[in-house]
């Protein structure tokens, strides 16, 4: 699999499996090239839950939606949500709901 150069760095906790990533680093680029709705996707290995990331609307006037998923993307029910326009804000709520041992 080829990644996108320059990835965002992320502390992810064994327990989950890392299934897309394509969550840049500021300063690397422009925003406005690489942000989009798919941007990280992690499946807990024993459970049900799924953590989702990615921005929303036109850079620079969209967000970061970070969620907790019980079940999948499609049919599953959001549980927790943390919108931001801050990088920084929704890496921390992201690495928060990973770090979560039984959400």
């Amino acid at each position: 699999m080829n990644q996108a150069p320059n990835l965002q760095p992320l502390r992810i906790p064994s327990g989950w499996n890392v299934t897309f990533n394509e969550w840049r680093a500021f300063g690397t680029e422009n925003p406005g090239s690489w942000l989009k709705e798919d941007l990280f996707q992690a499946i807990q290995v024993q459970g049900d839950y799924l953590v989702d990331a990615g921005w929303y609307g036109t850079y620079p006037d969209g967000e970061f939606i970070v969620q907790l998923i019980r079940g999948d993307f499609i049919d599953g029910h959001v549980l927790q949500e943390s919108r931001t326009k801050s990088q920084q804000e929704a890496v921390l709520a992201l690495e928060s709901l990973l770090a979560t041992p039984n959400p």
